[in-house]
């Protein structure tokens, strides 16, 4: 087993978070910072996730996942800040509050830019480094851990 590989083994995985400014993904990234885990908190109004930047395991990032310019520099940043990302939480989203009936081109535009193709940047961005993890752990010495269940 290679050095890297043993050093990707101990450490505890780096999660990185979008859409952390309300909700789900606030709360996931306060619980795993709270846990110790390395934590990349990601806004589009970094601003409104100001109070993480005093966290020694977070890295606070401004994200818009409809710029392929932003999510190459944040993965950068975290990559530079922590060495990899192991977890990839696609939480960012907008919020539209009316019927759908009303939801008009500009509007449902946005939202599927948001959600769809947003979350299909991050993941090919991604997708090197995630293929790269599987080839050492496919390739490292791990134990196999196998449950059987008997009456």
């Amino acid at each position: 087993m290679t050095t890297k590989s043993k050093k990707l083994i101990t450490k505890k995985p780096v999660w990185f978070i979008t859409g952390c400014s309300t909700g789900f993904g606030r709360e996931l990234a306060q619980h795993l910072l709270e846990l110790g885990y390395r934590t990349v908190v990601t806004a589009r109004h970094p601003e409104t996730v100001a109070d993480f930047k005093n966290h020694d395991q977070a890295l606070v990032l401004k994200l818009d996942v409809t710029k392929q310019s932003q999510i190459e520099a944040a993965i950068k940043a975290a990559e530079e800040k922590f060495g990899s990302i192991d977890v990839l939480v696609n939480n960012a989203g907008i919020g539209y509050f009316a019927a759908v009936e009303s939801l008009h081109p500009p509007h449902h535009l946005l939202l599927g830019n948001n959600a769809y193709d947003g979350a299909i940047a991050k993941i090919n961005e991604l997708r090197k480094e995630f293929l790269a993890w599987e080839a050492v752990s496919r390739s490292a010495d791990f134990p196999k851990k196998t449950k059987s269940i008997s009456k």
